[in-house]
């Protein structure tokens, strides 16, 4: 919903842990359309191997939805 409709210029996605839903491509474009961008919190990544994991997976889910725009 903040992709689509909310006034924000930022959106801030945990990626250290199993995320509860799958990147989509129209709200992702739409979001980038929008002037939206996204911001991935990885600090905690440095830590736990478990939760670079889930960082890398998440990291890599958004930037093949978003063609690294």
């Amino acid at each position: 919903i903040a992709c689509t409709t909310l006034d924000v210029d930022l959106v801030c996605i945990n990626v250290t842990e199993k995320l509860p839903f799958y990147f989509r491509r129209p709200p992702v474009n739409m979001a980038i359309d929008r002037g939206i961008y996204f911001e991935l919190l990885y600090t905690p990544a440095i830590k736990d191997s478990t939760m670079r994991r889930y960082t890398i997976s998440n990291a890599i889910s958004l930037m093949q939805i978003c063609k690294g725009k």
